[in-house]
């Protein structure tokens, strides 16, 4: 094992113009992992967000053997059915005839009878140049209920529209467009509903708005359809931008972008950004004070304190990491194996706050032999970032809440206290999270 794994600094990150992190040594390597921001999403639980439906996997078994561990942890294993293929499958074509009658089949034996199905194929179907919608729209006329066309194919993780974007927009594909409700807006990009103490739904109210719809709080099809009534979709995560692109083409709905934060000022310009683009007076002194007096007295009690920033935690490292640096922390380390645009001004923040942070990929083959015997961090936010530092409290961060805006920094703020006071009862939490993932 080399004495020290690889990793690039901020500085040298900052001055690439295109690339992540691993690119210019290891070129070959893009086995990239999805970044769930909440326990382990990915395409099938993100799928399995659509209310009363059921998702049809085809693929060869092992695209699908894990899905139902995931499946029964997460618990939605009962919405998961698969069709797997073997090799002469591959090579004839002859499964595709077969989805058809798999879709049939589930429609007449699944009690109750599922209001959507969701067909989702491999790097398989990507690299044969399925014609999956089709095959959809055929199921559709013969089962009588919408069919939505669904890829899992980790190949395209690089792509214009990588598996986490597209599932995203597969999510909404059932969506018509019949009326519009100016009191309604849709947030796009959360995998779980956020938290019922954020003040976003307060600050809409300024601007009328009542009804703040999210897939992942539908409990009924019906409850997901009112989504297609929206005057706007609110995107909190760049991953929703092709659903929103797609919403917007399809049904006419605007949608405009609002960044998760936890830098206070940047939070508080979102707001600006949202006033602007709803038309109404935001008035967030009270969250804004709240927020400021958390983080001075963070500030004051923990300056100096050195974190590792993982990239699954609730948010982005890079904005997340400026943000303590700038007020009185230090990140040495920060733990990411993907670069978007977004990003990229971030790191470039960075590269002026601190141009030495060192950013490694956990993808990188000869990170497996360092769990737990890295040193330098008293904290570590994110589960990839804990599996480093045995000595560092760990907070996951990426509970089955989604915390936003000032309320968002809060209670991040909150747990790194609670962590501090009693690291023992978090270390023993932190140990059942990584059981269950």
């Amino acid at each position: 094992m080399d004495e020290n794994p690889f990793f690039t600094t901020v500085e040298e990150l900052a001055e690439r113009k295109s690339g992540g992190i691993m690119n210019q040594t290891v070129p070959r390597c893009h086995l990239h992992y999805n970044s769930p921001g909440a326990s382990g999403f990915g395409v099938k639980r993100t799928g399995s967000l659509l209310p009363e439906a059921i998702m049809l996997m085809v693929s060869p078994a092992c695209c699908g053997r894990h899905g139902t561990i995931a499946g029964k942890a997460a618990g939605f294993a009962d919405r998961m059915c698969y069709m797997h293929m073997d090799d002469v499958d591959v090579v004839t074509g002859r499964y595709l005839e077969r989805i058809k009658d798999a879709a049939e089949d589930i429609c007449r034996s699944v009690k109750p009878r599922p209001k959507a199905l969701m067909i989702c194929t491999s790097c398989v179907d990507t690299l044969l140049g399925t014609d999956l919608e089709s095959i959809c729209r055929e199921i559709e006329r013969s089962c009588g209920i919408p069919v939505v066309p669904a890829r899992m194919d980790p190949i395209t993780r690089e792509g214009k529209k990588p598996p986490m974007a597209s599932i995203q927009q597969s999510l909404y594909h059932c969506l018509r467009r019949s009326s519009t409700r100016e009191d309604a807006v849709n947030l796009l990009g959360n995998f779980v509903p956020i938290d019922d103490d954020c003040e976003l739904a307060d600050i809409l109210k300024q601007a009328g708005i009542y009804h703040m719809n999210q897939i992942s709080a539908c409990k009924t099809f019906e409850e997901y359809m009112k989504m297609g009534e929206a005057r706007m979709n609110l995107v909190l995560t760049p991953l929703a931008l092709a659903a929103a692109e797609d919403l917007k083409q399809r049904l006419g709905i605007p949608f405009h972008r609002v960044e998760h934060c936890y830098e206070i000022n940047s939070i508080k310009f979102q707001y600006k950004l949202l006033s602007e683009a709803l038309d109404f007076d935001c008035n967030d002194s009270e969250y804004h004070d709240e927020a400021l007096e958390a983080i001075k007295l963070f500030e004051s009690r923990h300056k100096g304190m050195r974190f590792a920033v993982g990239q699954t935690i609730n948010g982005n490292p890079f904005e997340l990491s400026s943000m303590l640096i700038r007020h009185g922390m230090r990140v040495p380390f920060i733990f990411c194996h993907m670069i978007n645009d977004e990003d990229r001004r971030y790191i470039r923040e960075l590269r002026e706050l601190s141009p030495q942070t060192r950013v490694y990929s956990s993808v990188y083959p000869g990170m497996l032999g360092y769990g737990g015997v890295m040193t330098g961090a008293d904290a570590a936010l994110g589960l990839d970032a804990g599996y480093y530092f045995a000595d560092a409290l760990c907070i996951s961060w990426n509970e089955e809440r989604y915390a936003f805006g000032y309320r968002g920094l809060i209670s991040l703020l909150g747990q790194i206290e609670a962590g501090i006071l009693n690291p023992k009862s978090h270390r023993e939490q932190m140990h059942g999270s990584y059981l269950v993932i």
